[in-house]
């Protein structure tokens, strides 16, 4: 039943957002759910956002309509932290990325969607090598 509904879901929405927080150790990454959902948006032409939050600032990168907004409150107005330094700090994590450690609240799920990602063309190698793609060119 999932399998089969799961992209419908995906496809309704607007839109779909990544976080990368907390940012030297993000917790989406990890999660298989969340490395699904990122990529069946991508696939379905669905708007992918990456939100990136650094406890300072928050980096809105839209992967559809290049945008990039930067929310900061006053309390961190004199951060000395830029967006590049953010975004390099972004980069360990993207490199640790592979679905196939990546874990769920319930094992299967986790067999379920490795299931799937292992039955697609180049498996998952292919899935982390597109996931780490999008992540790195924004």
């Amino acid at each position: 039943m999932l399998a089969g509904n799961f992209p419908a879901v995906i496809k309704s929405s607007q839109g779909v957002v990544f976080t990368i927080y907390p940012w030297r150790k993000a917790i989406a990454p990890s999660r298989i759910w969340c490395l699904f959902e990122a990529v069946t948006a991508v696939e379905n032409n669905i708007e992918l956002e990456l939100l990136i939050d650094s406890g300072k600032m928050l980096v809105l990168i839209s992967f559809f309509f290049v945008e990039l907004v930067l929310f900061s409150s006053d309390f961190h107005k004199n951060s000395k932290m830029t967006k590049q330094q953010l975004l390099a700090g972004c980069q360990e994590t993207v490199e640790a990325l592979d679905v196939g450690k990546a874990q769920a609240t319930v094992e299967q799920d986790r067999q379920l969607i490795l299931g799937m990602v292992q039955k697609r063309e180049g498996g998952i190698s292919k899935f982390n090598s597109l996931m780490k793609g999008l992540l790195q060119d924004r």
